[in-house]
This record gives C-alpha cells, structure tokens and sequence, in this order.
C-alpha cells in the first residue's frame, strides 16, 4: 500500500472516527476559500483512492477492536 500524507492521514482517521466525509476533508485541508460542493467532489474523490479507502478501513477495524 502507498504512504499516506500526513493529510489523508488526519483525514482517514477524521472518517474512521465517525466524521462526514466534507467535515474531515475541511479538517485535514486548507479548505477555508472552497465552495461546498467542491469541498464534496474533492473529499468524495480523495475517499475513493484505493491507498486511502483502505487506510479508512484499517482505522476503522482498529477502532472497533479497542475497548
């Protein structure tokens, strides 16, 4: 599996960890001067990267695992 950047880290463990894709999207990145509906392509589409869908997986198989 390809190596995460320290955002679609954050941003991986902000959806494992229950957040809406956009809100997580807006957290890991500089989102402040995007529009809503781009704000949701580009977290919609940074999701479906194979290397970051199975990082969303892995957190949140590891979540469910901790006590």
């Amino acid at each position: 599996m390809r190596n995460l950047t320290l955002k679609q880290t954050r941003f991986a463990e902000s959806v494992a960890g229950g957040e809406k894709l956009v809100v997580a999207y807006r957290m890991a990145y500089n989102a402040i001067k995007m529009d809503q509906s781009s704000v949701r392509v580009e977290s919609s589409r940074l999701a479906a990267l194979p290397h970051v869908a199975a990082a969303i997986e892995t957190a949140r198989l590891r979540g469910r695992s901790s006590p």
